[in-house]
């Protein structure tokens, strides 16, 4: 798996596009 910018949500790491902007 391509490594995808994560988002720090929480304090977890979750890839982009997990949540919306």
């Amino acid at each position: 798996m391509a490594k995808e910018p994560v988002l720090k949500i929480g304090g977890v790491d979750a890839p982009c596009g997990f949540e919306s902007h």
